[in-house]
């Protein structure tokens, strides 16, 4: 009894550091410091329900709270994994899975191989600390989810879900290392997911597509779209069958777009062959402030 109260005691304390995180970043912009005061003064309850109101009017905080949670729960899978990170055999792992997936692109572009050569070229190459954050998490996502056959499908939902959410900051730290700036939001906003795919030509024209394979990865970045917006909310996977499957889908948007920027690097100077005069990536100290949040997404015309 004693050790179910105390775990008990530390998921309420993970729920309570949540969502006072939720909070302080909701207000970071904002002169609401009383209003703040308030907030911590109340009780863990009573914080729930002030959120339920916010949730109830605001999306964009809705998505935000999602992605602490998936994000917290992400992290304490890492932290708790003793499965052993091997980058030679989790890249195996990806060809042998991915290579009917991408062999429309690969015919186009590069080969397999040296797009997942890339891809982790990006997650471990030194960008900024707002974007370095997801490199850590992306890749314990695809290291169980790819080489870790203990892996339960609860697990398994959870890394998927962390998939789908990093997708914009991923894009974002893309973007980064190839234009050595940050991407804009319409109006001096705080760019979204739709600014992210804007900022890539070869994912914003997908829409114009005429070709299948085109108009595949199409469908699969609008299933990525909704994904992220539908979780905030409800599962967008519900089986198993359904989760291997979004899986793909993710997994699958990811290389398009590094096999669509691999000359972008090359041309910046930061492509696989010019390695040497990159800075390797190293965790950041402070690594609760380093993952990028899951902003709200907004329309382009």
């Amino acid at each position: 009894m004693q050790y179910t109260v105390q775990n008990n005691n530390i998921r309420i304390k993970g729920i309570q550091q949540i969502i006072d995180a939720v909070w302080n970043e909701h207000h970071a912009t904002q002169a609401e410091d009383k209003l703040t005061d308030v907030f911590n003064n109340l009780s863990l309850v009573q914080k729930i329900m002030k959120i339920q109101e916010i949730l109830d009017k605001e999306k964009g905080f809705a998505l935000t709270l999602v992605g602490k949670f998936v994000e917290a729960v992400a992290k304490q899978a890492a932290a708790t994994s003793s499965f052993v990170y091997d980058e030679a055999v989790l890249k195996e792992k990806l060809i042998e899975a991915m290579q009917g997936e991408m062999a429309g692109v690969c015919s186009k572009m590069r080969s397999l191989p040296e797009i997942i050569d890339n891809l982790f070229f990006v997650l471990n190459t030194v960008s900024i600390p707002k974007l370095d954050g997801i490199d850590l998490l992306l890749k314990e996502a695809l290291n169980n989810i790819y080489a870790n056959p203990n892996i339960t499908p609860i697990v398994r939902y959870t890394f998927f879900n962390s998939l789908v959410q990093k997708y914009e900051a991923f894009l974002k730290k893309l973007y980064f290392l190839i234009k050595d700036d940050e991407i804009q939001g319409l109006d001096g906003k705080e760019p979204g997911l739709a600014d992210a795919i804007h900022a890539f030509k070869c994912l914003w024209n997908l829409k114009y597509s005429t070709d299948d394979d085109g108009k595949k990865f199409s469908a699969y970045l609008q299933m990525v779209r909704n994904w992220r917006n539908d979780e905030a909310h409800n599962a967008p996977c519900s089986t198993d069958e359904e989760v291997n499957a979004g899986i793909k889908v993710v997994v699958a948007l990811y290389l398009y777009v590094i096999a669509y920027s691999i000359t972008d690097l090359e041309m910046a100077g930061r492509g696989v062959e010019g390695t040497a005069d990159v800075v390797p990536y190293k965790l950041p100290e402070d690594k609760g402030a380093s993952y990028a949040f899951a902003a709200e997404e907004k329309h382009r015309d």
